[in-house]
């Protein structure tokens, strides 16, 4: 228990001084004016700008837009890695005869999609969701294939040798063996949703955070579009830790076991 809590703080105290030594990366180079003033503003005035942006109504809207094109396109991939995930991952064949159509869907950047999203979906709230549902699909099925795969065939042949029902096997050897890759999945469709829907939003010109780097870009006004930029860092470190916080939670035993290198 002491040990645990020992690495823990460890491991925080060293996060902290990164920011630190970022910080002081950035403080000596507007010292030494390594960075040109007119498009690299001080420390000072991006801080005043991060905080003068939650009195803004356009920023809150931007923000909420952002969030709920985010949390909309990740629970479709996630409901749509289930159902196709169940359904690869326990059939053989199935798996066999779609997989090279995974790995060439794959490697696609959601990106190279923009143009054909916005002759869909314009400027609409569907456009940066259609993104995300295509990049985070990829990533969630191959851990809900990867973790059905990777359930035991000799508890499969005990399970049936006991006669258990469907369900009592869903719920108790299947669903614990498949959660835990799961919820990687998630961390890492979780930020890269994210940062498809600020891509999404700066190029298409969709409503949201992006769009509000766009227009501070736009008018130069460098320190808000910085700091907006901060922030969006911030929103990707907070849902990360959401989704490992979660984990523990839901797959405790898995972190008992693997805990030092989640």
């Amino acid at each position: 228990m002491t040990s645990t809590y020992i690495k823990k703080r460890i491991r925080a105290t060293t996060s902290f001084a990164g920011i630190v030594i970022a910080l002081l990366v950035w403080v000596i180079a507007e010292d030494a004016r390594l960075l040109p003033r007119s498009e690299f503003p001080s420390l000072s005035s991006t801080a005043s700008a991060f905080l003068a942006q939650f009195q803004s109504a356009s920023f809150v809207s931007a923000l909420a837009a952002t969030l709920s094109t985010w949390a909309v396109g990740l629970a479709v991939a996630l409901a749509i890695s289930l159902l196709i995930g169940s359904f690869l991952g326990s059939s053989a064949r199935a798996f066999r005869s779609s997989w090279l159509i995974v790995e060439f869907l794959k490697p696609i950047p959601p990106v190279a999609l923009i143009p054909l999203a916005l002759l869909l979906y314009g400027t609409s709230f569907w456009m940066p969701t259609g993104l995300i549902i295509f990049g985070t699909v990829w990533p969630l099925l191959v851990h809900v294939i990867a973790g059905i795969r990777g359930v035991d065939p000799v508890a499969l042949d005990s399970s049936r040798a006991y006669r258990l029902t469907r369900r009592h096997t869903l719920r108790y050897l299947i669903l614990p063996s498949v959660l835990p890759s799961l919820m990687t999945g998630l961390r890492i469709a979780g930020s890269l949703g994210l940062a498809i829907a600020v891509t999404a939003e700066l190029i298409g010109g969709s409503t949201g955070l992006g769009n509000f780097v766009a227009l501070d870009e736009s008018a130069s006004k460098y320190a808000p579009m910085y700091a907006v930029i901060i922030f969006t860092g911030l929103i990707g470190i907070a849902i990360n830790s959401l989704f490992k916080f979660l984990s523990r939670k839901i797959v405790p035993w898995h972190h008992e076991r693997f805990g030092a290198s989640l």
